[in-house]
């Protein structure tokens, strides 16, 4: 799926999905490039009353623009429009109340993707100045980690024929809406997020994308134990963000990664 919209880097590094594809970067999300987790246990100032201020614009955002409510509890693992399902770990419907019926709702995921191409904003700030303060106050609290994640994952668009992957264990809906609400979203093709909630494993997801682009280059960056250990079982080799000295370590770390992917750009 050729994106319309390319890589504010252009001149240097193409559209998001290049014609040939020699590097492929499968990134986690959450406690990687954004410090979601660390705010979701209450590591940072302000604790998880902070947090919940995320949680509920971020809902929200699901709601009012990605189909939320009429989606429902339906969950699918990637914005694939044919639902081809070499590209899909499962098809996945939850019956703890009545969701919309499966079928409509796999129809608005496609409207999903369309969404987001349309509400990715590369450069400036947010367009809504109460998200613009709560981005700069996340970023205030965490040692710059969503300017050191932006910037890494900026560089690593540097580098030619690269392809970013998001692979996470939050739900799809979740997945986009963070990318689109920290300003992520113009780095990472829309059909090219998965999510690893209900079912399946990191370690499938990033065999799906190694069958794909058999000759390509990996890397992994992530923070969890699940990415680490399925880099290690297909022998991808992997760069670790930890916070676990606190949210100055994993700047730190997303500061060398760039460095690393700026060298690679060369």
């Amino acid at each position: 799926h050729p994106h319309p919209h390319p890589h504010p880097n252009a001149e240097r590094s193409g559209p998001l999905v290049p014609a040939r594809v020699a590097h492929v970067f499968l990134w986690d999300l959450d406690d990687t490039l954004i410090p979601w987790d660390s705010m979701a246990k209450g590591k940072l100032q302000g604790g998880k009353e902070f947090f919940n201020q995320w949680f509920e614009i971020s809902k929200q955002h699901q709601a009012d623009y990605l189909f939320g409510d009429q989606i429902g509890n339906v969950q699918i693992d990637a914005l694939d429009e044919e639902l081809d399902p070499l590209h899909h770990l499962g098809l996945f419907e939850s019956m703890q109340d009545t969701p919309p019926s499966l079928a409509h709702a796999i129809k608005l995921y496609p409207e999903v993707a369309r969404v987001y191409e349309e509400a990715v904003v590369c450069n400036g700030q947010a367009k809504d100045q109460g998200l613009q303060e709560l981005l700069d106050r996340t970023d205030q609290i965490s040692a710059q980690w969503l300017t050191a994640g932006k910037a890494a994952i900026d560089a690593a668009s540097g580098v030619p024929g690269s392809l970013n992957v998001i692979v996470t264990a939050s739900k799809l809906l979740a997945a986009v809406t963070k990318l689109l609400l920290f300003g992520l979203g113009c780095y990472v093709d829309p059909h090219n997020i998965y999510s690893c909630w209900m079912e399946g494993s990191k370690k499938e997801v990033f065999q799906i994308f190694k069958k794909k682009f058999p000759s390509a280059k990996f890397l992994a960056i992530g923070d969890g134990k699940q990415e680490k250990l399925a880099a290690q079982e297909l022998r991808v080799p992997f760069f670790p963000i930890s916070a676990a000295a606190g949210p100055d370590a994993a700047v730190m770390d997303l500061e060398e990664l760039k460095q690393r992917f700026e060298r690679m750009a060369r």
